[in-house]
């Protein structure tokens, strides 16, 4: 409760929240089918019948923005999840275990950061085809580094402390010393880590669906959404505005989170 009293903090979980019921619930508030073509109606402005307008099939645009909220939101949570189970399996054992395994995991680690992920996320989707699983898949991949590095580091601090030689004098074994005395000790670096990577995962997937490697069309996505209506800056530019602001506002709010997190956890900025 006492996260809540951040300004910054609850205001992002309002705005996260809402995106999240937005495209959970988006067939019972959405206004229209998404997919539904009208050609009467194309390029039309906002309206009191359509409140953002429609695209250049008729198709209204604020529906397609709520639906394209599963789609984005989805991607990124999954990735995110994938990207933090694999990077704190490999950030505990690296950093518990020391040796080649540690080389290994943190060498690895530090040739994918140093690449830039979208060269990389473009070169694996043009490999694997282009799909929503793939695209989940690449983006956990491509983020399981960030985890690795937090939560290797914490462990190394953490691994010689009073209370995990108390574990290992008892006879403890390396799982449950892992699992039980140092993973409930390091939750905080993680939380952080995974929110800040959710603002990123959105802007990864939202490049890559901009780019036609992300949610096939017609399905819709923020980033083809921005994609299709480039073509119609000049005659309808609410058409790019609206998904624009949308996914600015998403990754500002998971951000702030994450700084917000950072600032009450970290005993150090206190």
């Amino acid at each position: 409760m006492k996260l809540l009293k951040n300004p910054r903090i609850s205001l992002s979980l309002i705005i996260i929240v809402a995106s999240l019921v937005t495209g959970i619930f988006a067939p019972l508030i959405a206004p229209y089918d998404p997919l539904k073509q009208d050609f009467i109606s194309n390029l039309g402005s906002p309206s009191q019948e359509h409140l953002l307008g429609t695209d250049e099939f008729g198709r209204d645009v604020l529906s397609r923005l709520i639906f394209g909220a599963r789609v984005s939101l989805r991607v990124a949570f999954v990735s995110v999840a994938l990207a933090m189970i694999l990077g704190t399996f490999l950030g505990l054992t690296g950093g518990y275990l020391g040796g080649w395994w540690e080389l290994i995991a943190m060498r690895g680690s530090d040739v994918l950061l140093s690449l830039p992920p979208i060269l990389l996320a473009m070169a694996a989707v043009a490999f694997l085809g282009s799909s929503l699983l793939n695209l989940t898949l690449i983006i956990g991949v491509l983020y399981t580094p960030r985890f690795a590095r937090v939560v290797h580091a914490a462990v190394v601090r953490e691994k010689n402390q009073d209370y995990i030689e108390s574990q290992r004098a008892l006879g403890a074994g390396i799982p449950r010393i892992l699992l039980q005395g140092i993973l409930p000790n390091i939750l905080a670096p993680i939380m952080v880590q995974a929110s800040l990577s959710l603002g990123f995962a959105i802007l990864l997937e939202a490049g890559l669906s901009f780019l036609g490697l992300g949610a096939p069309p017609p399905h819709p996505s923020w980033g083809n959404m921005i994609s299709t209506a480039r073509g119609y800056m000049r005659q309808a530019p609410y058409l790019v505005i609206s998904p624009s602001i949308t996914i600015a506002l998403i990754v500002l709010a998971f951000n702030t989170l994450g700084d917000g997190l950072r600032d009450s956890l970290d005993p150090r900025l206190k």
